[in-house]
């Protein structure tokens, strides 16, 4: 009788595939599927590649391999939530062996265990065209109403209304359609509906979940090493089907893994941005911290302690200690310097929220990692995933202007200034900052704050 393995949405994270594929093996299982999602978001998408052909695993696409291959342009989602920077550090440590490797996975698998069809895929509703009327979010929508509308939009899969549209753009040259000419060539779980299966098995939404109708059952399996919702996950998870004489047994198996390894190697790491993962696995607190390069507090990887620490000053300039923010909140801290760091606060330390709609926490003792210049392409990707409080902005275009950040100034004028809210504008953007006596000036920060200053007066004169 055969013994199955399956698991899914590693995202590059290498202690927990580690952890349960060594447990596998002891086991003597050597068929192993993955659900795909093997890299993308995590810091390893190479060492886990190869400890996948170690073990021989059948591979299956999931969106991040599709990424990959495909480019973003096939996901009108793509580069709104600035997965194209994510994506650009990804290939960046991949080759052309791991590129031809992940050519090779396939978009789903058809099975037969105990006279019982099953099929395995990453999602049914296909990650490669439907993330608009059915995807990831309409199912949990769905879960939540406690009917058979989480099942149904599964139906929608190889339906004829699908493959319409899939045909109508099956020879399409236009990038954003490729998605649709790889389902063409290649249909997920073989062109079948769902009800041609006793069950399928998919990920990709990273919780288990459980819907069945009269026809077919659909199991939904838990990332293998990272959180839902902020649960904390200690132990990797992985799926066993063991055949039977009419059907098979379904086991689930925790396998604990060096966690700390794993969160010491996404902080040290040199990912473009960290917050995704460390939500995955319900890491650390991230947040960042803006300053100068020769700037006596710039040490990396070591606990830099403040010499003036008093938590009980009446406003910033009496707490002493470090300043930083989360990153959705930093785009105002930009005025402070040239570099942007990752910033992790220490067990020990202590620290306190001065104002948490704008961002303001201090400590007496942070780590930083992960410096990278800030340049105006840098400043704009800050820009674009920030929420601060509509006034914040108007002080913020000031720091940005002195700091020479003229796409991302013209960005932000463009989605925030109007008539309306131009004069107050004005007057922040006067008194918070100039460029005279400025320690942030860069060398273009007066041309820039002049241009700013000029059209937001033709902003007011309009």
């Amino acid at each position: 009788m055969r013994r199955i393995a399956i698991f899914t949405d590693i995202h590059a994270l290498l202690e927990p595939l580690d952890a349960i594929l060594k447990d596998i093996k002891s086991k003597g299982i050597d068929e192993i599927y993955s659900l795909g999602d093997v890299v993308g978001v995590g810091p390893n998408p190479k060492e886990v590649l190869n400890l996948l052909k170690e073990y021989n695993v059948k591979n299956i696409m999931g969106n991040s391999e599709e990424y990959v291959l495909l480019g973003g342009d096939a996901f009108d989602y793509f580069y709104h939530k600035n997965k194209d920077r994510y994506q650009e550090w990804t290939n960046s440590k991949l080759d052309n062996d791991d590129i031809d490797y992940i050519k090779s996975f396939k978009h789903s698998y058809e099975l037969e265990l105990g006279g019982k069809k099953i099929g395995l895929c990453h999602f049914i509703n296909d990650v490669r065209i439907d993330y608009k009327k059915y995807s990831t979010w309409s199912y949990q929508d769905s879960l939540k109403k406690n009917d058979d509308s989480a099942i149904k939009q599964f139906y929608y899969a190889n339906s004829k209304e699908q493959l319409d549209l899939i045909n109508s753009k099956k020879d399409s040259n236009d990038k954003k359609d490729l998605g649709y000419v790889s389902c063409y060539k290649d249909p997920i779980l073989g062109g079948h509906t769902i009800d041609y299966f006793d069950e399928i098995f998919q990920g990709h939404v990273h919780f288990a979940s459980y819907v069945e109708d009269d026809n077919v059952k659909v199991t939904t399996l838990r990332g293998c090493g990272i959180a839902f919702e902020e649960k904390l996950v200690d132990e990797a998870y992985y799926l066993i089907l063991e055949e039977t004489i009419d059907g098979y047994n379904k086991i689930d198996c925790y396998v604990k893994f060096d966690r700390d390894k794993m969160l010491d190697t996404i902080i040290k790491s040199d990912l473009s941005s960290k917050c995704d993962i460390l939500k995955y696995v319900n890491g650390p607190k991230l947040y960042n911290r803006v300053l100068f390069k020769d700037s006596s507090y710039y040490k990396l990887g070591e606990v830099i302690e403040s010499d003036n620490w008093n938590p009980n000053g009446k406003d910033a300039s009496e707490m002493g200690g470090f300043n930083f923010s989360t990153f959705d909140k930093i785009f105002r801290w930009l005025i402070r310097g040239d570099t942007i760091c990752d910033c992790f606060v220490p067990d020990d330390a202590e620290s306190i929220c001065v104002d948490e709609d704008k961002g303001v926490f201090r400590s007496n003792k942070i780590i930083l990692y992960n410096a990278r210049v800030v340049d105006d392409k840098e400043a704009l990707f800050i820009y674009k995933n920030s929420k601060l409080p509509d006034y914040a902005y108007y002080k913020a275009l000031a720091g940005a202007a002195i700091r020479g950040y003229e796409k991302t100034c013209f960005k932000l004028i463009e989605d925030k200034i109007n008539k309306d809210n131009v004069i107050d504008c004005l007057k922040d953007f006067d008194d918070f900052v100039k460029p005279e006596g400025s320690s942030g000036l860069a060398s273009n920060g007066v041309e820039v704050y002049n241009k700013v200053l000029a059209k937001l007066n033709e902003i007011k004169n309009s």
